[in-house]
């Protein structure tokens, strides 16, 4: 395939002879689709995974232009699940894969992307035939050991746009139901993990003893293709497989989703940078908190598919029970006979916070014997390691992360596993749930859990500062939501009520303190009541220094320091300021070195 086609179509005539029947010059016609394939379409696709098929059992009866077979009626019902008007379901990806790790630990390689390269989607409609898609005849061929098929999708607006991936997971995750009930096939959102080529029971059916395979690596050197030969079509697309980082990757270039909710991405010689709008900060301008009305949820990125991970964020709630974030099953899991569905809830039952685990040994359920719905902010944290799970409270334990602490039950405790647990990928089935649930609330029987099921409380207050293993979740533009906004509302109506004056925090502050304390929290170089005044600056010489007594006790385990310097030497160096507790039992130092 040479470099620069795009979308267009070939009209293949040949002559065939076959000196065996004796056949001369006989006509044969193929005709080649040719789809041009955006990267857009590789980084927002979706993988869905059906069993028992293979590739050429899924495809039989499918056409480009007029769908059918088992592939026609996948992205039919895709189309209904996706009806947003007019949305286009495009097939980015077609193959072979094996189920049978799924109940235990998935790995999955990079995607890899080809700048040159353009394989050929198709999104053809199809209505279903009524047929099943595996016949006993089909049962007969099928290799002893479940086969499956991964279908990578993405869904394209009229305006040309493609629909954020973890929402179509999430939707696709709701109506599981409906795409096994049109495919009577299972269907798995989780990431495959990939097989060898099986040419013994796919390429010698079609394609004589031509190994697809080869095929593949002769039409591009650097992005691996796939071929899926139906005997009557074939199918080439890449072969997509998802990259699960444990850490974030920050973008070097200006790219269309470098700056969040309405932010400007700016390039000069220091480095680029986001130009925020209001409510929005740091480098991405990012929102960090979201307002939950007691009914909504929003989907933000799934958990991270590594060990040890920590997750963390602030509440602010006054009522007593509210599910915090949920990943596990959106829909009933009827399979009889495996193991639990995995799932992890992080919730306040009672005024006090919850973690609930499922699908490893036993059921474990961590409960912190302290109040978190007073209307203050909290912060908690939680920590999964391959040794157990750990939930603090307002940062109030020391070594909690190697579980060498003493349990304080009032602000930290752990549960360790029956054995190491291996749970990398686990709770990969759908999007990360927070503030509520897009679905009705999941019970024991339905997926084998053992302990509780989470609250079906959604949260009346704000959530802030969720974090993933270091990185926090813009909560202002989520993939998807409903009754919810972004900001904390409450947080701000405090501090306009405050002293009586009305004022707010201006442009130059933030509020902060909860509901019964609330306060300005001023930029750097601002102060006063509305953070309005700016603050005085002082010019210190060569061997000077100040020394500041508090007026106030800190909090004991949340200090905030900011200040604002400027220097106009180029290797400027020295100590910036030297914080110590009473008694000098504990220090912090700041210094710039050139």
């Amino acid at each position: 395939m040479s470099a620069g086609r795009t979308t267009v179509r070939y009209e293949l005539e040949f002559l065939v002879s076959d000196r065996t029947w004796g056949q001369e010059g006989v006509r044969a016609n193929v005709s080649v689709v040719v789809r041009d394939l955006p990267q857009d379409a590789l980084g927002h696709a979706t993988p869905l995974t059906l069993s028992p098929t293979t590739p050429p059992h899924l495809m039989r009866g499918w056409s480009p232009q007029g769908g059918g077979g088992g592939l026609g009626r996948l992205i039919s019902a895709v189309e209904r699940v996706v009806d947003e008007g007019n949305h286009v379901v495009q097939v980015v990806s077609v193959y072979g894969c094996n189920p049978t790790h799924y109940h235990h630990h998935y790995r999955t390689p990079l995607v890899q992307l080809n700048h040159h390269y353009h394989p050929p989607p198709l999104s053809p409609s199809s209505k279903r035939n009524g047929t099943s898609l595996i016949t006993e005849e089909d049962q007969q061929q099928l290799p002893a050991n479940e086969p499956a098929t991964c279908v990578w999708v993405s869904v394209l607006d009229p305006k040309g746009r493609y629909m954020d991936p973890i929402k179509l997971q999430g939707l696709l995750s709701l109506h599981t139901p409906q795409l096994e009930a049109a495919t009577d096939l299972r269907v798995d959102l989780i990431s495959p993990q990939d097989v060898p080529a099986q040419p013994d029971h796919q390429s010698q059916d079609h394609v004589g003893n031509t190994d697809t395979s080869s095929v593949s690596s002769l039409a591009s050197t650097i992005l691996p293709l796939q071929v899926v030969d139906a005997n009557v079509t074939s199918l080439v697309t890449p072969r997509l497989t998802r990259s699960h980082t444990c850490h974030a990757h920050y973008p070097e270039a200006c790219t269309p989703i470098s700056c969040l909710n309405g932010g400007r991405c700016v390039m000069s010689p220091q480095g680029n940078r986001c130009v925020c709008p209001g409510g929005s900060s740091g480098w991405q301008c990012k929102v960090l908190a979201r307002n939950f009305l007691g009914s909504g949820w929003a989907w933000v990125t799934p958990l991270p598919r590594c060990l040890p991970s920590t997750l963390s964020l602030k509440v602010l709630t006054t009522r007593p029970h509210a599910l915090l974030f949920y990943s596990g099953p959106m829909t009933p899991a009827h399979r009889p006979h495996s193991s639990p569905t995995p799932m992890l809830a992080l919730q306040i039952k009672d005024g006090m916070p919850q973690v609930l685990v499922e699908g490893g040994l036993e059921p474990v359920k961590l409960v912190v014997n302290t109040t978190v719905s007073d209307g203050d902010w909290h912060t908690l944290h939680l920590r999964l390691d391959t040794k157990g799970v750990a939930l603090m409270v307002d940062m109030c334990g020391r070594g909690w992360e190697s579980g060498t602490f003493h349990s304080h039950g009032h602000c930290l405790v752990r549960a360790m596993w029956g054995r190491p647990w291996r749970i990398e990928g686990l709770f990969e089935t759908g999007p990360l749930q927070v503030g509520g649930l897009a679905h009705s609330p999941p019970n024991q029987e339905d997926h084998g859990w053992g302990g509780d099921a989470p609250t079906a409380h959604p949260l009346h207050g704000c959530l802030s500062h969720l974090t993933l293993n270091g990185q926090l979740v813009d909560l202002g533009e989520p993939a998807s939501s409903r009754g919810s906004i972004a900001g904390c509302q409450p947080q701000e109506a405090a501090c306009h009520s405050m002293g009586g004056k009305g004022r707010g925090c201006g442009y130059r502050g933030t509020c902060v303190g909860g509901l019964r304390y609330p306060e300005c929290q001023c930029e750097a170089g601002w102060g006063g009541v509305g953070c309005d005044t700016p603050t005085t600056p002082a010019t210190l010489g060569q061997s000077s220094f100040m020394k500041v007594a508090l007026s106030f006790t800190p909090p004991p385990s949340l200090l905030t320091v900011q200040s604002r310097v400027r220097s106009r030497a180029r290797d400027a160096t020295g100590l910036l300021f030297h914080l110590t507790a009473q008694h000098n039992k504990a220090a912090f130092t700041l210094l710039v070195s050139y």
